[in-house]
């Protein structure tokens, strides 16, 4: 019984620390003296932002100061432009490793996505890099501009392949029309659309139309039965039939 009381207890002691620890951007710690901080958007310099899209900003930092700089952290909020302290959207809180001694410069990325359901508008963004020195933590917000939330272009742009298509329609219908006014003023021949073929008609000599057959079985056979079939015999003057044929006997009816 005890042992659970005490994991009660235990419970609720780390919600209560769970839920009283702030914001990193609630409680912002002032920045280092002598520690200077610029920016570059290499993928949106124009400070446009498609909703949805990965931006990554850039922080150089150069201290000037007289002590180490330890970076530890940087993370982002987008607001409303008219009125910073609404918050929209907080970006992923991301951990920095990086030493910065005195005299030199260090150049770290901040990765942050605007949520893609935001309507295009202008909204306020916010980038801050946190560190610390033997001296205690700091903070410098590197980034704080109004940006624009556009659009997601299409993948394909259904307008531009419509004016493609009507700029060479126009193209090819100057050529025809350049083309015809050079025929007309003899500067350019029509083109023969086709070649003319010439078919020649052979005549055929009686006695010749099987020459093409000489030599092969078809002729030889044809030879064959014209020299076996014999001529008819002519009948002799006043006879109704042939000689070597019988005449028809004629019966008697009653």
């Amino acid at each position: 019984m005890k042992a659970a009381l005490l994991c009660l207890v235990a419970a609720a002691v780390c919600v209560a620390a769970v839920l009283g620890q702030s914001h990193p951007l609630t409680d912002i710690p002032a920045p280092l003296e002598g520690l200077q901080t610029v920016f570059w958007l290499p993928e949106y310099p124009e400070k446009q932002f498609p909703a949805g899209a990965l931006v990554e900003a850039v922080v150089g930092v150069h201290n000037n100061a007289k002590e180490r700089v330890n970076v530890t952290a940087i993370v982002g909020s987008l607001n409303n432009a008219q009125a910073f302290h609404q918050f929209y959207q907080n970006f992923t809180y991301q951990p920095q490793v990086a030493v910065v001694s005195p005299g030199e410069e260090a150049s770290l990325s901040y990765y942050f996505s605007p949520d893609e359901s935001f309507p295009p508008r202008e909204f306020q963004v916010a980038l801050t890099v946190f560190y610390n020195t033997p001296a205690g933590s700091f903070a410098s917000t590197f980034f704080n501009e109004t940006i624009d939330i556009v659009e997601v272009p299409p993948l394909i742009d259904v307008q531009g392949i419509f004016l493609l298509a009507a700029l060479l329609g126009l193209l090819a219908a100057a050529a025809y029309g350049v083309k015809s006014a050079l025929e007309w003023q003899g500067i350019l021949k029509p083109r023969k659309g086709s070649r003319k073929v010439e078919v020649k008609k052979r005549v055929v000599v009686a006695g010749e139309e099987n020459e093409w057959l000489k030599g092969t079985n078809f002729n030889q056979g044809t030879k064959k039965a014209a020299k076996g079939k014999a001529p008819a015999k002519a009948a002799p003057e006043g006879a109704a039939f042939p000689a070597d044929s019988a005449a028809p006997v004629m019966k008697k009816t009653k």
